[in-house]
C-alpha cells in the first residue's frame, strides 16, 4: 500500500505515514488535537508559539521511525512504536498541562496518560486499528509506557522515561516557536545511537555524550526559562482558576462519552467563557472566571509578589516541602485583607534526571554502550552525572494587579518567616 508524505517545518523535511497512520490522522479524535495548543496561551508571551498538539504528534511518530530503524524493529513492530508515539497525547485536553493539573486538582485523573488509554479503547481508533490486525490494548499501553508484552517492554522507556522521543519533539519543537536559546539537540545522533539491551533496557551509543548533554542541559532551560517561567505559570494559573470558577455551570470534568471529550478544545472553553462574560455573573466565583478570561485576552497577567528558588544535588522531588501550598494560604490567610480567590501559591519542582510525568516522578538511569558494555551516563561522564543530579524547587505566589503594593512585602515576611530554619 502506498505511503504518503507530511511536511515538518522543525524538522525541514518529509514526514512519511503508512496508511494506517493516515487513516488515525484523519479520525476526528486525532484532528481535535490541531485546536489544542502545545504550550496552551503561551502564545501571548511567545507570538510564534501557537503551534499544536497535533503537529508534536507527528513529529513524535517520526522520531519513532528512526530510532526503529537503529533497533532493527521488524515492519511489525515498528508499526506498533511508530503508532504508540503518534496517540500518546491523544488524552490531552483544552489548554495541554493546565488543564491536566485542573483534573489532578479535582482528583478526576491522575494525569493525561490515563485519558489516552480511555481514548484508544474506546474512540474510532480502535476500529482502525483492530481491522488492520494490530492489537489494541498492545498500542494503549505502550502508547503510555506502560506495554507488558515482553517482545516490547524495552520501548517503554523510549515513550515515557528521562530521555524519550516524545521529549525530544516537543524541546526541539518548543525552543523553535519560543525562539529559545536553549542549546540545539541533535536528534538524528541521538535516534541513530539507541540500542536494545534487554526486555526493559536501551542504551545510547557512547559517541553521543554530546548530544546527551545538549538534551538535559536543554531540558533544563526549557522548564526554567520557559515551562515554569513567572509569565507562563501565571498564564496557566489564571487558566485553572478560569476553569475551577466556572466549573459548575459547565463541568468542565464531566465527560463520560468521547463525544463529549472531543468537544473540549481551547477554542470550545473560550468561547463559553466569552458567552458568559456578555451576561451578568450568576454568581461571584462566574463572576472572577470572567474576570480572569478578559484579563488573560488584555494580557493583564496575575503579577509574581515572591520567588524563591532552591536547588541540590541528589535532592529527590518527592522530598519537596510536603504541602507547602497549603501551608502557606494557611500562614497568609490572618494577613490577607484582599479577595482570596485572586491570591494563588504555585509549588514546582524539577529535574533533568526525573520523569517529568503526572504517573512518574522519581529518577531514572540513562545508560551508554561502549564496545559491548553498558554503563550509567553519570559513570561516563562527570558533567552530565552533575547536571542530572540537581533538583530544582520553586515556590511563588500571584495576586492580582491591584494588591501588588499592599502585599508584596506581607507575603516575604510570611513565608520566610515560616520556612526559616527548613
Amino acid at each position: 500500500m502506498r505511503k504518503c508524505d507530511l511536511f515538518d517545518r522543525v524538522y525541514v523535511s518529509n514526514i512519511t505515514v503508512t496508511p494506517l497512520e493516515q487513516e488515525i490522522i484523519n479520525a476526528e479524535i486525532f484532528r481535535r488535537l490541531k485546536e489544542i495548543k502545545q504550550l496552551g496561551l503561551a502564545y501571548l508571551i511567545y507570538p510564534n508559539a501557537s503551534h499544536s498538539r497535533f503537529e508534536h504528534s507527528l513529529g513524535t511518530m517520526h522520531l519513532a521511525g528512526k530510532a526503529a530503524k537503529s533497533l532493527g524493529l521488524s515492519e511489525e513492530d515498528a508499526q506498533y512504536f511508530r503508532l504508540a508515539a503518534l496517540l500518546h497525547d491523544v488524552g490531552h485536553g483544552p489548554f495541554s498541562h493546565a488543564f491536566e493539573e485542573y483534573l489532578k486538582e479535582r482528583k478526576t485523573i491522575r494525569g493525561h496518560e490515563d485519558l489516552t488509554e480511555w481514548v484508544i479503547l474506546n474512540s474510532e481508533i480502535k476500529d482502525m486499528i483492530g481491522d488492520s490486525g494490530f492489537d489494541i490494548k498492545k498500542i494503549a499501553e505502550l502508547s503510555v509506557g506502560k506495554i507488558g508484552d515482553k517482545k516490547l517492554s524495552f520501548l517503554n522507556s523510549l515513550i515515557l522515561s528521562v530521555i524519550d522521543v516524545d521529549q525530544m519533539d516537543f524541546l526541539v519543537r518548543d525552543a523553535y516557536y519560543t525562539e529559545s536559546r536553549c542549546g540545539e539537540i541533535d536528534v538524528n545522533e541521538l535516534t541513530s545511537s539507541v540500542k536494545k539491551v534487554n526486555q526493559s533496557k536501551v542504551a545510547w551509543g557512547y559517541q553521543c555524550l554530546s548530544s546527551l548533554k545538549a538534551f538535559f542541559q536543554c531540558k533544563k532551560d526549557m522548564y526554567m526559562s520557559v515551562y515554569y517561567s513567572k509569565k507562563v505559570r501565571a498564564i496557566d494559573i489564571m487558566i485553572k482558576a478560569m476553569l475551577k470558577f466556572s466549573d459548575k455551570e459547565n463541568d468542565w470534568c464531566g465527560f463520560e462519552e468521547i463525544e463529549d471529550f472531543k468537544l473540549l478544545t481551547d477554542p470550545y472553553v473560550l468561547s463559553k467563557i466569552q458567552a458568559i462574560s456578555h451576561l451578568r455573573p450568576v454568581n461571584a466565583e462566574m463572576g472572577i472566571a470572567v474576570r480572569l478570561y478578559k484579563d488573560l485576552l488584555k494580557k493583564n497577567l496575575l503579577k509574581n509578589v515572591f520567588e524563591k528558588i532552591h536547588f541540590a544535588h541528589n535532592l529527590p522531588c518527592k522530598d519537596f516541602i510536603a504541602n507547602a501550598e497549603e501551608e502557606i494560604l494557611s500562614e497568609l490567610e490572618g494577613s490577607l485583607n484582599v479577595d482570596r480567590r485572586l491570591v494563588f501559591v504555585d509549588v514546582l519542582h524539577f529535574s533533568p534526571g526525573s520523569v517529568m510525568s503526572f504517573t512518574k516522578t522519581d529518577k531514572a538511569e540513562v545508560y551508554v554502550l561502549r564496545n559491548g558494555d553498558v554503563t550509567s551516563v553519570s559513570d561516563a561522564k562527570e558533567s552530565l552525572k552533575q547536571l542530572l543530579s540537581v533538583s530544582y524547587q520553586v515556590i511563588r505566589v500571584y495576586v492580582a494587579s491591584e494588591y501588588v503594593k499592599r502585599l508584596r512585602e506581607i507575603v516575604k515576611k510570611t513565608i520566610d518567616d515560616l520556612f526559616m530554619g527548613r
